[in-house]
């Protein structure tokens, strides 16, 4: 079941199965939504931590950023 709106771009659409938006694939099981991250994003994660501590340890951010983007890094993995 599709419901278009008159907008070019937005629809509400029913699944059930799944389905993959920015990398991330979304299931509904038990009225529970699962997020799942594709193993090229992990390793964009994990590329991006390393680059954040290098950053920090030569003094070009601040630790408050460094301590923010980590933090933010740690929300994504525990969903």
């Amino acid at each position: 079941m599709f419901v278009y709106f008159e907008q070019k771009y937005n629809k509400i659409l029913t699944f059930c199965v799944s389905f993959i938006f920015l990398g991330s694939r979304y299931r509904v099981i038990n009225n529970k939504t699962i997020v799942s991250i594709s193993s090229n994003k992990k390793r964009r994660i994990r590329r991006n931590i390393k680059k954040k501590k290098y950053l920090y340890s030569k003094g070009h951010i601040s630790y408050k950023s460094y301590y923010s983007s980590i933090n933010s890094y740690n929300k994504i993995n525990k969903k």
